[in-house]
């Protein structure tokens, strides 16, 4: 009996040409999330930066708190 009972049915063994062809597809989905997940990660750097800049150019204006690592402004005006 070749194969594995699936759901009350066989299901067929899987032949060298398929499982290659299956392999080659999980390595391109690899590539596309690596992909992705660098985007992600420049997208947040880029943020980061642009967050950190705005922060330093309202310090010049208002006093600037720096809390558990991140920037929040704290307006003491009149």
């Amino acid at each position: 009996m070749r194969g594995r009972a699936h759901r009350g049915g066989m299901r067929p063994s899987m032949d060298g040409d398929e499982l290659i062809n299956l392999l080659h597809r999980l390595d391109l989905v690899k590539v596309k999330l690596n992909g992705l997940e660098n985007e992600v990660r420049n997208a947040n750097t880029a943020r980061s930066a642009a967050f950190l800049q705005i922060c330093g150019r309202f310090s010049r204006d208002f006093p600037l708190n720096l809390v558990g690592g991140a920037c929040s402004f704290k307006f003491t005006g009149p």
